[in-house]
């Protein structure tokens, strides 16, 4: 009978195993989960766990604390003697209220930093791992780094949930109260993968309809060791929980375990069970007929999945098939070389490889980018260290884009830009290298170069010889002023008027003539000194920065900035640069600080439309600030142009005085022209801290003598600049009124003191520092205009002081008249 009994329990081992899953599942099915209801403690301790983390811990239908953890600590409780209160709630709810100490302990609970801050922790009482669940139709998920991208779903304050958040802080993570709430979530679409306990997640997937559309990966995230733990700061309370887990011997947990997974722990024969089995015979036959539909359900659904991925994979073959196709119809095709590198051996290459080396393929397959490269290369590094470092780096993953000397085979060298940079081919990392011959362009650069240099000793030999000029014009300038020391000392033994006369006419003017266009002179040769110094050495290497777009704007830039650089009398008002920056603002270009400036100074406002993708590139401001810099260069050879012109005219004129050459006759010229010329002479000293208000009328023809007059405008402008210390609003205007032009120049400065006020049209008489005047400039000026049929008036106070010069206007005269003649 023993025999018979022994020979029977296998398979009522098996048979019972298999009634017991069966009865945990459909328990499991028929759980309401609800909230405990609260009690007031009857003494011992109060653990708190999770309601709903079957088989660990939950709510069973008549909403009873069950599970594992629940069993475990009521062992502890017999072998303890300590009464336990059980409360389930949800789960960052249970870890708050021992924190909070409105519990005592935590049932079961992973050890993780966060939770060392504030608890103290037994012994680890069993392990179990935690997995990744994605939709089985996600294809490629095997570790946690593979989730980017996917909505992750994790219990809020659970393990899992502080893993993915502190050490994978790129996942996006949505947190839910209850493993139920997320498997229903998950099942509902709402999230496509998430991070939980293993034996818990099976369990919820089992219980929520739809749960089999989830896989498991194959790899645990971790294995998990199990405790319980109290809140920091109770060590009495912690060795009572430690000393009573320690009287539960291994066997008890794993009998416990083996309850709750299926597998009870094996004893004598089931005589008692016998009519147990004979009870549940028809619902195991009922439970297999159930599996057998499912399987074959789960068999055609596997099926219907694997013929649509069999049709997926000969898509994807045929796409790939393409793709190759066309890879190599583009690589054949290029019109550059290409050759793809196996380490350092090359192992094919396309047509224009072989055109461009001169060598037939089968020579050029199996050699290295060292057999087709001098010795060393041009800046006189080895070429095979060099080559060694690029191709490292871009077997790491890093691509090199860099300029190559190479040689061919009758041993001429050819430049190139190269390309290099890591592709899979044919299931295996190549690196691929792009050459494109740029030996124009580079010794189109050695000729810039080439020209710089020559142009900056062309430069130095015209500074030396204007510096040798104006060594003479200063010696001869000295010896003017004695020529005037001299005079000086005669007029006392004649007649003062007279002489006063001769010597304005001879002498005077020349001197303060000529101290202006040198002053301008030598301002704009230090300002395109300064500029050349700045921006030459710089110039070549910007340029070859630029890519082929950002030289084809530098070369349409240039144009127009060199063409307005030559009109001095160009301005740009602020009312012109608020519209330029709303202008860029409403085209979305992100003004750097340089653009507006740019686009005034090179006069752009009109061409913005058509430069607008240029002011949208990354090589903006570099072109720019060329641009600018040459347009500088430009501006003050036109300046120096000007002055010289305005230089030789003085001498000219005194040379026709002196022979009693006919003077200048009258003639009709635009005023706002010959003004606008004065300025640009003194553009260096004013476009820092002078202010400079233009008020002019619509009609700015005149009749008059324009080198007299030219002579007038550049005196009064030098004397506010000078009364200002270059430093604030210097305001011109025109109008007409009554037959006469009125040309008024006003200054900012300290204003002429009223006690020197009557003396200022006095020849000699001058209050300006030594070195910037004799004192014969405003007594000139009062004499040109006399002579022009006008007159010069003045009123000065502090901060504003105004010379107003009234001349006949050209309607006055018969302007009118004569153009309609």
């Amino acid at each position: 009978m023993t025999r018979k009994a022994g020979s029977f329990r296998p398979w009522l081992l098996l048979l019972g195993r298999w009634a017991l899953l069966t009865t945990l599942v459909a328990l499991a099915d028929a759980n309401a989960v609800a909230a405990p209801e609260e009690k007031e403690a009857t003494g011992g301790i109060i653990v708190v766990d999770d309601r709903a983390y079957a088989p660990f811990a939950f709510l069973d239908s008549e909403g009873m604390p069950s599970g594992l953890t629940i069993d475990l600590w009521r062992l502890w409780s017999r072998k303890t003697g300590i009464p336990v209160e059980f409360r389930l709630m949800a789960w960052e709810e249970a870890l708050a209220a021992v924190r909070e100490g409105r519990a005592d302990a935590v049932g079961g609970l992973f050890r993780t930093p966060e939770r060392e801050e504030t608890f103290d922790f037994t012994q680890a009482l069993f392990s179990y791992p935690s997995s990744v669940f994605f939709d089985q139709r996600i294809q490629g998920i095997k570790r946690l780094e593979d989730l980017a991208g996917f909505t992750v779903g994790v219990i809020q304050g659970d393990s899992s949930e502080e893993l993915l958040r502190t050490r994978y802080g790129d996942l996006t993570l949505r947190a839910y109260p209850d493993m139920e709430t997320l498997t229903r979530s998950a099942v509902a679409g709402e999230i496509k993968a998430f991070v939980a306990d293993t034996p818990v997640a099976l369990h919820y997937l089992a219980k929520v309809g739809g749960g089999e559309g989830f896989r498991q990966s194959v790899s645990a995230v971790r294995n998990n060791n199990q405790y319980a733990a109290v809140r920091k700061g109770r060590p009495e309370l912690l060795e009572s929980v430690r000393h009573g887990f320690s009287l539960i011997s291994r066997k008890e947990i794993d009998r416990i375990l083996a309850v709750w997974g299926g597998m009870p722990t094996v004893g004598g024969f089931p005589w008692k069970e016998i009519g147990l089995l004979s009870a549940i015979a028809a619902a195991l036959l009922s439970a297999i007929m159930l599996w057998n539909i499912q399987l074959r359900r789960r068999v055609s659904r596997t099926t219907l999945h694997l013929s649509e991925a069999n049709r997926e994979l000969l898509r994807a073959q045929t796409v790939l098939r393409e793709s190759e196709s066309k890879y190599r119809s583009i690589f054949e095709n290029a019109g550059d070389a290409i050759f793809l590198l196996d380490g350092t051996t090359i192992v094919d290459c396309n047509d224009k490889t072989l055109e461009l080396f001169g060598l037939p393929r089968e020579r050029l397959i199996g050699s290295t980018p060292m057999d087709l490269s001098p010795v060393t290369q041009q800046d006189g590094e080895a070429s095979s260290v060099r080559a060694a470092e690029m191709i490292q780096a871009a077997h790491n993953g890093s691509p090199q884009f860099f300029e190559w000397m190479h040689r061919r085979p009758d041993g001429s060298r050819f430049h190139s830009e190269v390309n290099l940079n890591r592709v899979m081919v044919g299931g295996r990392y190549l690196l691929q290298a792009i050459l494109r011959d740029v030996t124009e362009r580079i010794l189109a650069r050695e000729k810039i170069l080439q020209l710089n240099q020559e142009l900056e000793r062309k430069v130095e030999d015209r500074t030396r010889e204007l510096l040798e000029s104006n060594s003479e014009l200063t010696s001869a300038n000295s010896k003017l002023r004695l020529s005037i020391e001299s005079l000086n000392s005669a007029q006392a033994r004649l007649v003062r008027s007279e002489k006063l006369a001769a010597l304005g006419q001879l002498t005077a003017g020349l001197a303060h003539e000529l101290n202006t266009p040198i002053g301008a002179l030598v301002s704009a040769n230090h300002s395109m000194l300064d500029t050349l110094d700045r921006v030459l050495p710089g110039l070549p290497e910007r340029i070859t920065r630029l890519d082929e777009a950002g030289s084809a704007w530098l070369r349409a830039l240039l144009e127009a900035g060199l063409k307005g650089a030559k009109n001095l009398n160009a301005r740009v008002d602020p009312k012109t640069r608020r519209s330029i920056e709303r202008r860029l603002a409403e085209a979305g270009v992100p003004d750097s600080g340089v653009l507006v400036d740019a686009i005034a100074e090179l006069g752009l406002q009109e061409l913005l439309p058509d430069y607008l993708p240029f002011f949208m590139a990354e090589e903006r401001d570099s072109v720019l600030t060329i641009v600018l810099e040459l347009a500088s260069l430009r501006r003050s050879g036109e300046i120096i142009a000007v002055a010289t012109t305005k230089a030789t005219h003085v001498i000219s004129s005194l040379r026709r005085h002196l022979n009693q050459e006919e003077e200048e006759t009258a003639s009709y010229f635009d005023l706002h022209t010959e003004l606008e010329s004065i300025l640009a002479l003194y553009h260096n000293k004013i476009k820092y801290r002078v202010t400079v208000k233009r008020d002019f009328c619509a009609s700015p023809m005149i009749r008059a003598r324009k080198d007299d007059l030219n002579q007038v405008w550049m005196n009064l402008v030098n004397n506010a600049l000078q009364a200002m210390d270059y430093a604030g609003v210097l305001t011109i205007e025109t109008r007409k009124d009554d037959g006469w032009m009125i040309v008024a120049f006003t200054d900012s400065g300290p204003g002429i003191p009223p006690e020197i006020q009557d003396r200022i049209f006095e020849p000699f008489f001058s209050t300006k520092k030594h070195g910037e005047g004799i004192g014969l400039g405003l007594g000139i000026c009062k004499k040109i205009v006399e002579r022009s049929g006008g007159e010069i008036v003045f009123e000065s106070r502090p901060g504003k002081t105004r010379f107003c010069v009234r001349i006949p206007s050209a309607e006055a005269l018969g302007y009118e008249r004569e153009l309609g003649e």
